[in-house]
């Protein structure tokens, strides 16, 4: 079946469809902070991305389940530990500084 072998997908649209098409999304954070989604190299895998690429008609709620969990997962792991506020931009506390 696999070679072990995986690929980078830097769209998370395309990453969420060969997710919804049944193919494992492993995430892996570079060390600039990006993620990047690694699906296995298969047959599979390029034809789901050609179909992806071809504008498919898709039950909507079904994929967005998966685009939404996997930019869960994204954002959780490029976070690693810190703080944002709603925007998505780094925030500093300053609870220490001025003594609150």
């Amino acid at each position: 079946m696999g070679n072990g072998k995986r690929i980078m997908v830097h769209d998370i649209n395309a990453a969420a469809f060969l997710e919804f098409r049944g193919i494992e999304i492993a995430l892996v954070r570079q060390d600039t902070g990006r993620v990047v989604f690694c699906p296995e190299a298969t047959s599979g895998t390029y034809e789901a991305l050609a179909e992806y690429q071809s504008d498919p008609q898709v039950p909507l709620l079904g994929y967005l389940s998966h685009l939404r969990r996997l930019r869960g997962l994204m954002l959780q792991l490029r976070d690693d530990g810190e703080r944002r506020n709603g925007n998505g931009k780094r925030t500093t506390s300053f609870a220490g500084a001025v003594g609150v």
